[in-house]
């Protein structure tokens, strides 16, 4: 039986630093939320949420869904929430307009895979808007017997979002609102193996190392666009309820990938939505983080060089 290695549970721990042990409310005059010594330095506050608009992809439920409220919770403009299915659409905005006001959050119907669809919708959002501030490049499915679908959504995607970011949202931009933050969401399994949903685990490394070139202070210096990426550890998303033999490569693998999820604690996405709060705020460009169990991570990634083990000179 195969099972998802957690960061906490690898050598790699030692590359990850606790930044938030607790969480409470915290007013926007307050220069970090953070309540213990030993947690990440946050040197710089690079976003307020105030009058912040945002684009959410697969932010019709869990994780997208959690950050859409916690932006609108901390006096965020509007929250565009982009998916597939015109009825979950329907009440997710009817949840956050009744506890926000109206008018707060808006569906828009998108396919992430299609580039043409994901630029109308950057379009529309500047001439609504006068732009985009906050982009989540949140949709992401496990489904390694469709895994050409699932390597677009996981990782095509996020690089067109990410690159349609910088030409809509960079400095050299006409719109309105300019040098936003995209964050990438990621999984703790870029970080790992998971044998049983390998193109899965493939779609997520390419994910990480494209997040990785596209955070660099090459882009960032020509766009001024801060890109920073999170990897969430299992929650208790649909993503997660809804993994089922059928949706493995190979049905032997399907049972193992069961079993692995069916023994994972997972967090609540409410946590993550929180989590990605703080790492628009305070998370320096190219910074990755791992929100995991309940808890945030700074993860620091370790050069190659640091773990390679000579064997003998050609």
């Amino acid at each position: 039986m195969v099972s998802i290695r957690p960061i906490k549970n690898t050598l790699l721990k030692r590359f990850v630093r606790p930044t938030i042990l607790q969480w409470r409310k915290s007013s926007m005059s307050e220069p970090c939320i953070n309540q213990k010594g030993d947690c990440w330095k946050c040197d710089r506050i690079y976003m307020r949420f105030d009058c912040k608009v945002a684009l959410i992809t697969g932010g019709t439920s869990g994780i997208g869904l959690a950050a859409a409220n916690e932006l609108l919770c901390k006096g965020a403009h509007k929250a565009v929430l982009a998916g597939t299915d015109p009825r979950k659409g329907s009440a997710a905005v009817e949840k956050l307009c009744n506890a926000h006001g109206k008018d707060k959050a808006r569906y828009v119907e998108m396919n992430v895979n299609c580039l043409q669809q994901f630029e109308e919708v950057f379009k529309m959002m500047v001439d609504s808007f006068g732009g985009v501030d906050i982009l989540f490049n949140n949709a992401g499915i496990l489904n390694d017997s469709k895994w050409e679908i699932e390597v677009d959504t996981n990782l095509k995607s996020v690089i067109h979002g990410t690159l349609l970011g910088f030409q809509y949202m960079g400095k050299e931009t006409s719109c309105t609102r300019k040098k936003g933050v995209i964050v990438n969401n990621l999984d703790v399994v870029s970080m790992g193996v998971f044998p049983s949903a390998p193109m899965y685990t493939a779609s997520k490394y390419g994910a990480l190392g494209a997040t990785r070139c596209l955070t660099a202070d090459y882009h960032f210096k020509k766009t001024g666009v801060r890109v920073v990426g999170l990897l969430c550890g299992p929650t208790d998303t649909p993503h997660v309820k809804d993994v089922s033999i059928d949706k493995a490569y190979d049905e032997e693998w399907g049972k193992d990938m069961v079993e692995a999820f069916n023994k994972q604690t997972t967090q609540n996405p409410a946590l993550v939505g929180r989590a990605f709060m703080h790492v628009v705020k305070f998370g320096t460009p190219g910074s990755m983080w791992t929100v995991e169990d309940g808890q945030l991570f700074r993860t620091v990634i370790p050069r190659r060089e640091t773990f390679n083990i000579k064997v003998t000179q050609l």
